[in-house]
C-alpha cells in the first residue's frame, strides 16, 4: 500500500499541466522552440508535430489569460533565442500559423483547447508548414 502511494506521489506531478502562461512558456514551450533541438529534427513530419504542440500550448496559455506574443517572448528568452534574426522570424511564422488555424476554424476563439485535436489526423485544410 505504501509503495502504491509513493508511486502515485512521484508520478502525479508528471501529468499535472501548468496553469499559468509563464509556466507554460518556461516549462513546455521553451524546449519546443529551442533552435538546438529543432535543428536535429529530420524531415517535415516531426517539425509539423512540434508546431501543432506549440500552437496547442499557445492556445492553452491564451485561454489562461496570457498574451500569445509575450508567451513566445518568454519561451525564447528561456533558451536565449529572443531578439535574434531567427527568433524574430520564428515568432512571425508561429503567429502566421496560429492565425491561419483560427481562420480555418481549427481553433475557436473562446473555447478551451481540445487536446484530442493532436491525437487524431488533422484535416488537410489545417495543415500548416513549420517556420515558413
Amino acid at each position: 500500500m505504501r509503495f502504491l502511494a509513493l508511486c502515485l506521489a512521484l508520478v502525479a506531478p508528471l501529468f499535472a499541466a501548468p496553469k499559468s502562461p509563464e509556466a507554460i512558456a518556461k516549462e513546455i514551450l521553451a524546449p519546443l522552440l529551442d533552435p538546438v533541438k529543432v535543428v536535429t529534427l529530420k524531415g517535415d513530419r516531426p517539425a509539423n508535430q512540434r508546431l501543432y504542440k506549440v500552437l496547442y500550448w499557445l492556445k492553452t496559455a491564451r485561454h489562461a489569460g496570457g498574451d500569445v506574443s509575450a508567451v513566445i517572448d518568454m519561451a525564447q528568452k528561456e533558451v536565449d533565442y529572443a531578439g535574434t534574426r531567427g527568433g524574430i522570424a520564428d515568432k512571425a511564422a508561429i503567429a502566421w500559423s496560429r492565425k491561419k488555424l483560427e481562420d480555418f476554424g481549427c481553433f475557436t476563439p473562446d473555447d478551451p483547447p481540445n487536446l484530442s485535436l493532436y491525437f487524431k489526423p488533422v484535416p488537410l485544410f489545417c495543415y500548416v508548414p513549420l517556420f515558413c
